[in-house]
């Protein structure tokens, strides 16, 4: 049951991320591509913003590129190394997760050494941020009660996870001390 929330719940902060506007340059006309389902036309050279879920498509058939990347490396290893500076939870951009697990999507589509590098290197990166901020979420949802300052510094599928261990850590405290 737990997990069905938190699926759903991630589930939910995807949809509203793929429904976002991101910029996309047209390499060549449509035609007929997308005016038939979505009313769209794009024509060569053209800048849009259009959902993310058409961007991707479009990019795939190779009828546009996207105008800003989802994250950069140095991006990755700036959050990394204030997070390895800092005892506290660092704030970082809400769609971070998202934006990483786009990044990923896209590259382990791509057939190239060099694609595989940087996905390796990316998932690295992203494993040695989760380990440091799910160790001090988890420090702080097992020390406070007053969770309004930390959770700022949250993005959202850190909040589902951090509202799950501090209402665990609570039964389980209230259960070990219960004076039955």
């Amino acid at each position: 049951m737990e997990s069905q929330l938190i699926d759903k719940s991630i589930k939910r902060l995807q949809f509203s991320f793929e429904e976002r506007p991101v910029p996309v340059k047209i390499l060549k006309d449509t035609n007929g591509f997308l005016e038939r389902v979505l009313k769209l036309t794009l024509k060569k050279g053209q800048e849009k913003n259009v959902p993310l879920w058409i961007a991707t498509e479009l990019v795939k058939q190779g009828y546009a590129k996207l105008k800003e990347s989802f994250i950069e490396l140095s991006e990755l290893h700036r959050v990394l190394k204030k997070e390895e500076e800092a005892h506290a939870l660092q704030p970082i951009d809400e769609n971070f997760y998202l934006k990483i697990r786009e990044h990923l999507r896209i590259f382990k589509k791509v057939e190239s050494p060099t694609a595989q590098q940087s996905f390796e290197k990316i998932e690295a990166l992203l494993r040695d941020i989760l380990s440091m901020r799910l160790f001090k979420i988890l420090k702080i949802a097992s020390q406070t009660k007053n969770t309004r300052n930390f959770a700022e510094y949250m993005t959202a599928e850190e909040k589902i996870l951090f509202k799950k261990l501090s209402s665990l850590f609570t039964q389980w405290k209230d259960k070990l001390f219960a004076l039955e």
